[in-house]
């Protein structure tokens, strides 16, 4: 009897469990259908992204919207608190108004304490900056902390308006780590509207643009983002929310926004951004010398230099890093078409920075910038133009 009813009971296991398999299988063909039909069910967020707060997390989790249209919207909600508009208005009074529009662009916000970062060109001229907060009407003050029309960027701090008062920030990332391809995102309050968002991809690296000041500002992003004139001074962000590039500037005839815009590295303006807040002024690397003519094939045949590129030294200034360690000027001249103004020739040319190729007098000028004061530098040169090359580890000094 035990034998019968243990044999009876297994059957009857084994029947129950045949009806449960068989039922989820139907619900699985259900469920299947269901979805081929096109009632497809919400799309949730299994790991929320890192970036976001639990209560926009929750809200995404609900949303029919794709995964990717969800990292866009939150991005959106997490970070454009912190992109500024910024009205610069000049002194004086007219008939009319009590003062008059200079510039408008946008603003990063970089710190809770109110500092910004912004293209030097959108305060340019400006005795009142306004700032704009998303979703305040009334503006607050800023102050110039100060700028470096060779990269425009502009530093500004936000007068707070009660005391101990907080801003939302944008963090900062690694803009050493972009890549060509990986997809970004453009905030910014053109023509004074509310935060607008673009998106698109990093198109290029180390771009070289004209400055304000006539150099020419090396290892710029090119992005195919839409930036309009008011997002100058904007965020450029990656898909991790973080800063990675200041908006500066467009190419186009017109004026619109064509595909092809570029943004300062956020790795630039973040030192001098670090320089001014903290000593009030920009440590540049100094090195001591005024350069001279930019070394090409053809001045090489004609002046029968022992190199076919380089920047040839014009000057050497007396107690300099560079004089320390020998470098050399030019020793004699020769007449240009403008006769007061004779040429310097002569000189060590230099050819590399710590093994890059030095072909312009910019490029020279940025790779001695990017140095800190006290760090030191690898110069490839050419003695007097004619010797063979050598290479001269040069301490380089403050700036005074």
């Amino acid at each position: 009897m035990i034998t019968n009813w243990l044999v009876y009971n297994n059957k009857k296991q084994k029947s129950t469990k045949q009806w449960m398999m068989t039922i989820f299988a139907l619900l699985f063909v259900f469920v299947g259908t269901v979805v081929w039909t096109g009632f497809s069910p919400v799309i949730s967020i299994a790991e929320p992204m890192k970036v976001v707060s639990p209560a926009v997390a929750k809200k995404l989790s609900q949303s029919p919207l794709l995964l990717e249209e969800q990292r866009l919207v939150a991005l959106y909600k997490e970070r454009s608190p912190a992109v500024v508009n910024i009205t610069a208005i000049s002194a004086g009074v007219t008939s009319l108004t009590e003062g008059v529009k200079q510039g408008m662009g946008s603003g990063v916000i970089i710190h809770p304490q109110g500092y910004l970062l912004t293209n030097a060109h959108v305060v340019a001229g400006g005795s009142v900056l306004e700032v704009y907060l998303q979703g305040e009407e009334d503006p607050y003050i800023a102050k110039i902390i100060g700028i470096d029309a060779t990269i425009d960027i502009a530093v500004l701090k936000i007068t707070s308006k009660k005391p101990s008062q907080l801003f939302p920030t944008v963090p900062v990332g690694n803009s050493d780590s972009l890549q060509i391809g990986q997809w970004v995102l453009a905030i910014g309050n053109p023509f004074g509207l509310e935060g607008t968002l673009t998106t698109g991809v990093v198109s290029m690296l180390g771009r070289r643009l004209p400055s304000q000041e006539g150099r020419v500002m090396e290892g710029i992003i090119q992005t195919d983002a839409a930036i309009n004139p008011g997002n100058s001074g904007g965020a450029l962000l990656n898909t991790q929310g973080e800063l990675i590039g200041i908006n500066t500037a467009i190419f186009s005839p017109s004026g619109a926004s064509n595909g092809i815009s570029f943004a300062v590295p956020a790795n630039k303006a973040m030192r001098v951004a670090n320089d001014l807040i903290r000593f009030g002024k920009i440590q540049r690397a100094y090195l001591g010398v005024q350069l001279g003519i930019e070394v090409t094939p053809r001045v090489s045949r004609i002046l029968g230099l022992n190199t076919k590129n380089g920047v040839m030294l014009a000057n050497v200034l007396p107690n300099s890093p560079a004089a320390k360690a020998g470098l050399q000027g030019g020793n004699q001249t020769i007449p240009t078409e403008e006769k007061n103004i004779p040429l310097l020739v002569g000189g060590d040319v230099i050819t590399a920075v710590d093994g890059v190729p030095i072909k312009t007098a910019d490029t020279l000028l940025n790779a001695v910038e990017a140095k800190q004061p006290n760090q030191p530098i690898t110069l490839t040169v050419v003695p007097r133009g004619m010797q063979p090359a050598k290479q001269m580890k040069i301490i380089l000094e403050a700036l005074k």
